[in-house]
């Protein structure tokens, strides 16, 4: 019943990245159900969602070439973002992890749902020379970042859809 479970979770995860990105906030919480440790969980859910990104960064490579002026910035914060986050990931004990995971996914749907208003904001004042922040991550904290600036870029038109965030 646990792999029925797991399976359902994963498809509906999919789907949720597919549309929009946040498949984590399905796929992590059923890890931790079934009695996988946090850490791991974690791990496995950012590992699960990664060839997803990768073919559908290969569908709307059309589309991330129109950002090309992005890339290399985009590409240099993903990158630190991740070699810190999962260095903080693995030296984190699985206790604290659970008492901030919460917190991390407040922080995720908090940006999700106003980011798209705070880049307005701060695109009306002139001030938003980058992308501003958008959708949580669909990934754990450490892929986070990358998909903040992928949605700003969004959001600015640079890119039209979202598919390929998943």
């Amino acid at each position: 019943m646990t792999s029925l479970f797991l399976f359902v979770a994963a498809f509906v995860g999919g789907a949720l990245n597919a549309v929009a990105g946040g498949g984590s906030f399905i796929g992590l919480p059923a890890l931790l159900s079934a009695g996988v440790a946090p850490v791991s969980a974690n791990a496995t859910t950012t590992l699960a969602m990664w060839p997803g990104s990768l073919s559908s960064a290969v569908a709307y490579r059309r589309e991330i070439g129109r950002a090309q002026h992005w890339l290399l910035t985009l590409g240099i914060a993903s990158l630190l973002g991740g070699l810190v986050g999962g260095w903080l990931l693995i030296r984190t004990p699985d206790h604290r992890f659970l008492r901030l995971l919460p917190w991390l996914m407040l922080a995720a749907a908090t940006t999700f749902t106003a980011g798209g208003r705070v880049a307005e904001r701060l695109r009306q004042r002139g001030k938003a020379a980058a992308p501003a922040s958008g959708a949580a991550g669909d990934e754990a904290p450490t892929g986070e970042i990358r998909h903040k600036w992928i949605a700003g870029l969004v959001r600015h038109g640079y890119i039209r859809r979202v598919d390929w965030l998943v």
